[in-house]
């Protein structure tokens, strides 16, 4: 399958300080994937550059066979994008603002106003006569993603999409973001939002010190009962998990994440003695209390830590 969007090699530097150290990154139509990190890890960064916004110093970005940057107007049309700043005038209405963008999209009024009706006509956005700047910022945020999926995008980029949505406008956007991957999109979420990035992406990668490293690896979002085994890593106890119990098993801070689908009594035994037959020292099996989102709070704590320590 030809990606979607590839980054090769990227490296980007502040002054002195580097930011992104030779970073790989491909999406694949039809994928969802989780972009984690701290502050200041360098994700907003990275979702600039792959929009052309910012050129990094080396390496390259291809998306949809397309260098993307100030002559490329009609890839942006094939995009949709939330960044930190929603972009809308504060003296238009919603209708005016939204009506703004699709023209620039190449969206005939009719289309967009099938499509509004179709999927924005029930949400808190819906009276299109209200003036920008006296939305809330949910209702802001509403406004961009409403923008950000005209005209089906076959690319998307988000930039904290969930922060200020409540729980009605949450659960729209993800079912926006399975529509838009059921049609074979590529998708992109940077999100503190650990339980969005949990539901939604079929991959997820975290962002630390310049180096982008997966965690999560498979063909869909993650489903069934989490549990967690102590154990070192190595790649064998890792396909011995994926083989007994069906689903791409995370492996953090010496402990491995992953989902059963069946009955615990009978496939836990069972992993435990293909994992023993293996050669596995097992310190702990146990159900996870909060899965990949857990191990991963763990691990910005202890980055963090790390960084303080670090500063003079």
């Amino acid at each position: 399958m030809q990606e979607a969007l590839t980054a090769s090699g990227i490296t980007k530097s502040f002054g002195t300080r580097p930011v992104l150290k030779g970073l790989d990154l491909t999406l694949e139509p039809g994928t969802v994937y989780g972009l984690v990190g701290l502050n200041g890890a360098g994700k907003t960064t990275l979702i600039r550059l792959l929009l052309g916004l910012l050129y990094p110093d080396s390496g390259s970005v291809t998306i949809l066979d397309r260098h993307p940057g100030p002559q490329t107007s009609d890839l942006y049309r094939s995009m949709g994008v939330v960044l930190e700043h929603e972009g809308f005038a504060g003296n238009l209405s919603v209708a005016q603002n939204l009506r703004f963008y699709a023209r620039a999209k190449g969206i005939a009024k009719t289309d967009f106003e099938r499509y509004f009706e179709k999927y924005w006509a029930q949400t808190s956005i819906a009276d299109t006569s209200r003036k920008a700047k006296h939305l809330s910022r949910g209702q802001k945020m509403q406004c961009a993603l409403c923008r950000a999926f005209l005209g089906d995008p076959r690319v998307c980029l988000f930039d904290e999409p969930v922060v200020a949505l409540d729980v009605t406008a949450y659960d729209h956007f993800c079912g926006m973001i399975r529509e838009a991957r059921e049609r074979g999109a590529a998708i992109l979420i940077s999100s503190h939002q650990l339980e969005a990035i949990e539901e939604l992406c079929d991959r997820v990668g975290i962002l630390e010190e310049g180096v982008l490293s997966p965690i999560r690896e498979n063909a869909g979002p993650v489903s069934g009962v989490a549990w967690l085994i102590r154990a070192p890593e190595n790649t064998l106890f890792g396909e011995v998990i994926q083989k007994n119990v069906g689903h791409q098993p995370v492996h953090i801070d010496g402990v491995w994440e992953f989902r059963i689908d069946g009955e615990p009594e009978i496939v836990i035994p069972e992993l435990v003695s293909a994992l023993v037959e293996a050669g596995c020292p097992i310190e702990e099996v146990r159900p996870s209390t909060g899965g990949i989102r857990n191990s991963l709070r763990d691990r910005f704590r202890a980055a963090n830590r790390k960084r303080l320590s670090e500063e003079p």
